[in-house]
């Protein structure tokens, strides 16, 4: 079976990889662009004919060609980013030692040369975990509850989560989008504290914290290939 969908995908000359991912669970097939790996992910049944999924690779062309026509290529080293709605140069220098601070128009990165887009990335997740506390605990107290625990992640399905237990995740890559965009996400995950749900209260909920929450949801949609840049 994967042989011959893979045989499609590449005589079609699609320029990236199809993971093909049989699921004991799975009733139908998926079809995911991961911005992060930069890659198409096929979930499909364990038992499935191959004209069945070619079938559906053709069906899904259009939305294919769109992907790539909207993913950003990543520079090795971007030379400037937008860290909460500002934008900032970046300045690398080959050092034994890492360390990156910021003034208000460029961002440093110090260290050793073959390391320096990894270490970006580690400042930024914890200038994410600081953010996302911060504004986490001013919108519970609104709304009088508590949380457990703040865990940053890369993910590429969602930008927030929050649990039955009370623990909230966020993706890093929010502090590269407008400020109003990460606080909307924050709120959206602080609501679902008090509604774990998406039901007409749990809005309510969201618009008393974040009243531009649909224009933010909007921005997400329409920009999140620029958020995996790099």
């Amino acid at each position: 079976m994967i042989p011959e969908v893979l045989d499609h995908w590449h005589q079609k000359g699609f320029p990236l990889e199809l993971m093909i991912a049989p699921h004991p669970r799975a009733k139908r097939l998926k079809l995911q662009f991961d911005q992060r790996r930069q890659n198409f992910k096929l979930t499909t049944p364990v038992r499935i004919k191959p004209a069945k999924i070619l079938d559906f690779l053709k069906d899904c062309e259009v939305w294919i060609k769109r992907q790539l026509a909207q993913r950003i290529e990543r520079p090795a080293i971007p030379q400037d980013i937008t860290l909460f709605g500002q934008t900032l140069q970046l300045t690398f220098a080959n050092r034994t030692t890492t360390h990156i601070w910021a003034d208000e128009k460029t961002l440093y990165i110090y260290g050793p040369e073959e390391h320096h887009l990894e270490s970006l990335k580690k400042w930024l997740k914890q200038q994410a975990k600081s953010y996302f506390h911060h504004n986490v605990t001013l919108f519970a107290e609104q709304l009088n509850v508590t949380f457990q625990k703040i865990s940053i992640r890369d993910s590429t399905t969602r930008w927030g989560s929050c649990s039955s237990s009370g623990n909230l995740s966020f993706s890093w890559r929010l502090i590269l989008a407008p400020l109003e965009v990460s606080q909307y996400v924050c709120a959206h995950e602080v609501a679902h504290l008090k509604e774990l749900n998406h039901s007409h209260r749990f809005w309510q909920l969201v618009n008393t914290l974040h009243p531009n929450h649909k224009q933010c949801r909007l921005w997400l949609r329409k920009n999140t290939p620029s958020l995996f840049a790099f």
